[in-house]
């Protein structure tokens, strides 16, 4: 209590301010020194599961967050975010649902959906760019052009480039089951190598600016890595975002809640009010031979 009242008083003398409220000063004082501005791609962990993962943006509004559902063990954990050299002492959020799999399509979602605290709310959805941030959109087209050019932002800050080798792919040959997944390798064609690494799951598979400088599309969230021993092969394995949370019927339910005048296809989305008239160009692809090994959870390691 004596070291409150000495806060406040010491407050007073800063500001001049005579009267204010506690509440709001406390909060105050958390954000000056929280100094956290939750942003995608910042590595996340629950107080349960110990992984590491990815912040992957924002759904329907500024307060429903995403990442991977094997981040967590169940739903209901708090969600901590790494600032600078150590996580925040506050949680960010919690998580409010679970999503494996969209069973009537079928689809891999592996897909968690995070009420986050008002503190850490995100109105925009944003990458930064050398001289500028880039505003993200979900992209909305059933198809993605073959071999198309995609970034995704890594656990340690940088982008790493390749391409979209195969669609719809799918995978049963160990314990987790993946349908309908997009599979990413680097830009050089001779061989396949993955983008990520174990702690990058949550990233975002995000267009590149050369197609906008000022938007990029999100395909998927990534998931995994997919190894093929025999041939010394890798690729990075992703969610199809966008079928994804079309077909989720916790987030169709919540935009048809609070937008009931709108079509839920329409404001399940990064920046719907920018973006929800948008059209993109449709090209057919190309059915490619599967990968025969997938695993996500290396023991050894904390992210996943």
């Amino acid at each position: 209590m004596h070291t409150a009242t000495h806060e406040m008083s010491e407050y007073q003398k800063e500001t001049g301010f005579e009267r204010y409220e506690i509440a709001e000063y406390e909060r105050n004082r958390f954000l000056s020194a929280a100094s956290v501005d939750l942003r995608i791609g910042q590595l996340l962990k629950s107080d349960v599961a110990d992984k590491l993962f990815l912040f992957s943006g924002t759904v329907i509004d500024e307060k429903t967050g995403m990442s991977v559902s094997h981040g967590f063990k169940q739903e209901g954990e708090k969600v901590f975010v790494k600032s600078a050299a150590q996580f925040a002492q506050e949680m960010i959020g919690k998580c409010r649902a679970k999503i494996d799999k969209i069973q009537s399509v079928p689809i891999k979602a592996d897909l968690a959906v995070i009420d986050l605290e008002p503190t850490f709310n995100v109105e925009k959805n944003t990458v930064l760019w050398p001289g500028r941030e880039i505003r993200v959109k979900m992209y909305r087209d059933a198809n993605i052009p073959n071999n198309k050019k995609v970034m995704i932002l890594d656990q340690d800050g940088k982008y790493r480039y390749g391409a979209i080798r195969r669609y719809s792919f799918s995978d049963r040959s160990t314990g987790d089951s993946y349908d309908n997944v997009l599979a990413v390798s680097s830009e050089e064609e001779t061989k396949e190598v993955a983008i990520t690494r174990m702690g990058d799951s949550g990233a975002l598979v995000m267009s590149t600016p050369g197609d906008n400088p000022d938007v990029v599309s999100v395909y998927g969230i990534v998931l995994a890595l997919c190894e093929n021993e025999e041939k010394g092969t890798t690729l990075t394995i992703a969610n199809s975002l966008g079928e994804v949370v079309r077909n989720a019927d916790s987030l169709r339910q919540q935009a048809s809640t609070q937008f009931p005048d709108r079509n839920p296809d329409d404001v399940i989305d990064f920046t719907w009010l920018e973006f929800q008239n948008v059209e993109q160009d449709s090209q057919d692809v190309e059915e490619m031979p599967a990968c025969p090994k997938i695993s996500h959870n290396d023991p050894s390691h904390q992210g996943c």
